[in-house]
């Protein structure tokens, strides 16, 4: 009987050995999921300085305040300008050299301010040249700075937004 016992016990054990080999093995654990990426930190706008020597009240003011309406709504506010009018940041003639020292990052002023120093745009403002009107004058004046590097010399140390007649 002992031998039986032994016997049985001896297949027991040779069978888990041969089942535990035969086994398939475990499945690896699912790899924890990622964290979600940290949402993205909201775009700060562009801000811009417009600058400009006319009163509250005057036709530069309006003409200013709803062209930088019009930047906003075009960048989808992604640039936004702030306008500084009334001389708050530089006197009228110091426009254009407010923009090259920083002080501003756009100015509208007058050629007007800067006897000699642009000859060739200077050129239409001065009277009786029979120049229709303002619009006439400024679309002649714009033409002739995008035509000839001579005019576009003038204002080599700027970005041009544009140039206009009275």
């Amino acid at each position: 009987m002992k031998k039986l016992i032994f016997v049985l016990l001896a297949i027991i054990l040779i069978s888990a050995v041969v089942l535990a080999g035969c086994a398939p093995a475990p499945a690896p654990k699912p790899a924890p999921a990622p964290a979600p990426a940290p949402a993205p930190a909201p775009v700060k706008p562009i801000e811009l300085k417009l600058a400009h020597h006319d009163s509250l009240v005057g036709p530069g003011t309006a003409a200013n305040k709803a062209w930088a309406e019009e930047v906003e709504k075009a960048t989808n506010g992604k640039v936004k300008l702030t306008i500084y009018p009334t001389e708050q940041l530089f006197k009228g003639p110091a426009a254009y050299d407010s923009v090259l020292n920083k002080v501003t990052d756009i100015a509208w002023g007058f050629i007007g301010f800067y006897p000699g120093r642009f000859p060739l745009s200077d050129i239409l403002s001065q009277p009786c040249l029979g120049v229709p009107n303002a619009l006439g004058g400024s679309l002649a004046m714009w033409n002739n700075y995008k035509k000839f590097p001579e005019m576009q010399a003038e204002y080599k140390d700027v970005k041009l937004l544009l140039v206009h007649t009275h």
